[in-house]
């Protein structure tokens, strides 16, 4: 059986769980101890767990909670990414700042018309004439959580 490694702590990467899965690709009961283990501690930590009857290859795959039935092939899933917006208080923030944005090491910037990632950096930038300025001054400026190219707020219609 291979040996099976993954951080349980944290997030499995795909290929852990490809090589967990391939393990898992069998009845339930002949799935060896560690590996049950593994997928068991995975889903404490929040990756979904799919299942399908043995005797239905061609099944749809389930998720819920698992029975953990040995009549079933399991599989571990990608555990789901939280998104959290990064926010400032707007009404203490000039009208002619319309757009928050927040870079990969949690800068945050306010922009006067959308920003646009900086051809091959890993920054935001501005567009034409707009004007930028950090945000950091601002009380209540809180980054956000998540994929930084996700990390744009517009200001709110009043």
């Amino acid at each position: 059986m291979p040996t099976i490694e993954i951080a349980v702590s944290s997030h499995a990467t795909q290929s852990e769980l490809d090589a967990l899965n391939a393990v898992l690709a069998r009845p339930f009961e002949r799935v060896p101890l560690a590996a049950r283990c593994t997928l068991f501690a995975l889903w404490q930590e929040g990756h979904p767990v799919e299942w399908r009857h043995v005797l239905n290859d061609a099944g749809k795959w389930q998720r819920g909670t698992p029975a953990w039935d040995a009549g079933f092939v399991y599989r571990a899933a990608m555990r789901p990414v939280v998104t959290t917006l990064p926010s400032i208080d707007w009404s203490a923030v000039s009208p002619a700042w319309t757009w928050l944005a927040q870079d990969p090491d949690g800068k945050l910037s306010l922009f006067s018309d959308m920003p646009h990632i900086k051809d091959g950096g890993e920054i935001w930038s501005r567009t034409g004439d707009a004007r930028w300025m950090a945000a950091d001054c601002f009380a209540s400026a809180r980054p956000g959580k998540g994929d930084w190219k996700l990390m744009t707020v517009t200001r709110p219609m009043q």
